[in-house]
């Protein structure tokens, strides 16, 4: 196997038994009806160098072990610590081992791939409220938001961060980060990031989030589907940046104008200028 089980339980840092139970379960609902081979494969370790190259690891040994034919099982791989996590760019991803998680999984979508940066965030902002609420916590939702094109932001700081690359023709590779417990950043990352702990003041599960962002997940997979449209709109809530003032950053250039809308392939501001969503380095609030 491409990924080493070995287990040294750690309280607070590792997952305890039932709670790779809890996730194990979780992802078998989501993915066990859209799976045309073998049973969906979750693993969950306690440290690993990269959830996204454990995925693309056990991808590998499938195409290597079958011939290059895929079942489409999907995978999903979650890490209590990850030593060398990656954001987008090759940008490091900074894993705190007793407060955040961490995790990736295979998907091989029956709709446009390019709703994916879209459904994702907004997956994991239903999915964070959600059990915030459920745990006790009053909090204003105006205060999530997401950030084009793959983080989240919790009182403009960055709570979480999503890396999507292919993996073959049509199969896709998600990684998700999200800062739930931990209280202390590196200080090159003190004023820019935020964890919920460190915000809010409470306690979270960090297991019944990631079960809750999973089941999230599933529910809007299904929906973009057959409504591609509503991820849309739900994604342009999420950023609520329509009918604001917005500066469009392309080829380290910016424009400025309100912003009109958002679908697959454009931006457009409301005196018509279009920009390409995949040429969009930044779209934010312009500033004063």
């Amino acid at each position: 196997m491409p990924l080493d089980r070995s287990r040294c339980y750690r309280p607070g840092v590792n997952y305890a038994p039932a709670e790779v139970s809890r996730i194990r379960t979780a992802w078998e609902s989501v993915s066990s009806g859209r799976v045309s081979g073998g049973s969906p494969r979750c693993f969950v370790v306690d440290t690993t160098t990269s959830t996204q190259d454990d995925v693309k690891a056990h991808l590998d040994a499938e195409a290597e072990a079958t011939g290059g034919e895929r079942d489409g099982t999907p995978v999903l791989v979650v890490a209590a610590v990850q030593t060398r996590a990656r954001g987008t760019r090759g940008r490091v991803w900074d894993h705190d081992a007793q407060g955040d998680i961490g995790m990736s999984f295979s998907i091989e979508p029956d709709f446009d791939p390019r709703l994916l940066p879209m459904l994702i965030p907004v997956a994991m902002r239903h999915a964070l409220l959600e059990s915030m609420r459920d745990q006790g916590a009053d909090f204003d939702p105006d205060r999530l938001r997401a950030k084009w094109p793959n983080d989240l932001l919790l009182d403009g700081a960055k709570l979480a961060g999503i890396l999507i690359e292919s993996h073959g023709k049509g199969r896709w590779i998600v990684g998700i980060g999200i800062n739930v417990g931990r209280r202390d950043f590196p200080r090159e990352l003190d004023a820019i990031a935020t964890s919920l702990r460190k915000t809010t003041g409470t306690d979270f599960d960090r297991c019944a989030i990631l079960c809750c962002v999973i089941l999230w997940i599933g529910r809007l997979i299904q929906r973009a589907a057959t409504s591609p449209d509503a991820i849309l709109t739900l994604y342009e809530s999420a950023l609520d940046l329509v009918g604001r003032e917005v500066e469009v950053r392309v080829r380290e250039r910016a424009h400025t104008g309100r912003l009109a809308r958002i679908d697959l392939t454009h931006a457009t501001l409301e005196d018509g200028r279009r920009f390409a969503c995949g040429e969009i380095e930044s779209l934010s609030c312009a500033k004063e």
